[in-house]
């Protein structure tokens, strides 16, 4: 093989290709003829299916999904009825969870509980949600019954369990999620959100800004993840918190969000998390004690926040989305600050190099192949 041909091979399998490494190829390639240039675009062929495979894969990833059906143990409060839809699943840190996988189709939500409060808390609205076409998985965080298998600093990594729920409704054939969450749930959903490619919708209930309070580094802070975050989103808190003040924590959130469509809803009901919903005009909360109270402000919370989700995903029950995204608009309620508009559906991906060189490799192919015919085309016209 010529000393030509090793350079030009050297060029071609380095990943170091940029403008001038590609004018010294054009060069070398002028000095060969038809039998080279046949190995060149050969070689390239090769490289660019290389690199299809390689980054194929390296995305394959093995199913997260342990176990599934009745035998699986759940939390006490889980209905009899349906403990067969119970899953267990692992974290990327080997943490096992387990919840409830409800409903089908390619639209899906995850729903991550507030600390203090168990997987039920999200149930209505994850039965609502399943009967209405979507699919949902609800879970208890790791520290929970009954899974507490987490132990010193990955006691606050909550963000992996909401990655690894999104990784369990990937394997179902989920293409678009709304991860949502409440109080700690939510901050986890806010901090997993821009790792989650299928990202469609952002929702949180009287979230803190943080995992670990003041301490926590800038990869468990929501309002750092909120930065990178420009899907729909949707906050909610009430002014009469009874744990504490989160009207401050969630306003960090929605402020630092970089959404373009972005809702802000306040209501100054006695509820915290997911107690703030209600299904109803009256009835009883937690910290009510039995009593009957108006809850008004909590129906028409959970109004909007059904709204946000059929925006968000699309209504699978309408044959045109649209109509269902102008009829859940006009519910919507005026946030604190000026809405953006528009949408723009990002998130984060981590594959950037393997898809970087693949499409080096196809770009490659394309130009050598135009190079290569019209320099066999010239080789010939130089011989005799």
């Amino acid at each position: 093989m010529s000393l030509t041909m090793k350079i030009i091979i050297s060029l071609l399998i380095s990943k170091r290709m940029n403008v001038y490494n590609m004018k010294v190829l054009g060069v070398l390639i002028m000095k060969i003829c038809k039998r080279e240039i046949l190995l060149i675009l050969i070689l390239t062929m090769s490289v660019t299916m290389f690199g299809t495979a390689v980054q194929a894969n390296s995305t394959k990833q093995s199913s997260l999904i342990v176990a599934t059906g009745s035998s699986v143990p759940v939390d006490a409060c889980i209905p009899t009825k349906l403990k067969d839809k119970a899953v267990q699943f692992k974290t990327s840190d080997g943490i096992l969870l387990s919840g409830l996988l409800l409903g089908e189709g390619s639209k899906g939500v995850t729903l991550g509980h507030a600390s203090g409060w168990d997987v039920c808390s999200w149930l209505p609205m994850a039965e609502k949600l399943a009967d209405h076409g979507y699919q949902v998985i609800l879970w208890s965080y790791r520290y929970n019954n009954p899974n507490g298998e987490a132990t010193g600093k990955s006691l606050s990594r909550e963000d992996l369990d909401v990655l690894a729920a999104a990784q369990v409704l990937t394997e179902r054939g989920v293409t678009k999620i709304v991860s949502a969450g409440a109080s700690i749930g939510g901050t986890s959903s806010a901090v997993a959100a821009p790792h989650i490619p299928q990202l469609a919708g952002l929702a949180i209930l009287s979230s803190p800004r943080t995992l670990l309070g003041s301490e926590s580094p800038p990869n468990l802070s929501a309002v750092e993840a909120s930065k990178n975050i420009r899907v729909p989103s949707f906050f909610a808190v009430s002014t009469n918190d009874p744990t504490g003040d989160y009207y401050s924590e969630v306003e960090a959130l929605y402020k630092a969000s970089a959404s373009e469509q972005k809702e802000f809803v306040a209501i100054d009901e006695y509820a915290h998390g997911t107690d703030m919903l209600s299904d109803t005009l009256q009835g009883e909360t937690w910290y009510s004690k039995g009593k009957i109270i108006d809850r008004t402000q909590g129906k028409q919370l959970t109004d909007k926040l059904w709204a946000f989700f059929l925006r968000t995903l699309g209504d699978p029950d309408q044959t045109n989305e649209s109509l269902a995204s102008s009829d859940s608009d006009k519910t919507q309620q005026e946030p604190i600050y000026d809405k953006g508009k528009g949408v723009l559906n990002e998130s984060v991906t981590k594959n950037d190099e393997r898809i970087t060189f693949k499409w080096i490799g196809g770009i490659l192919l394309v130009a050598l192949i135009t190079i290569g015919g019209l320099f066999v085309i010239k080789c010939k016209r130089r011989r005799p």
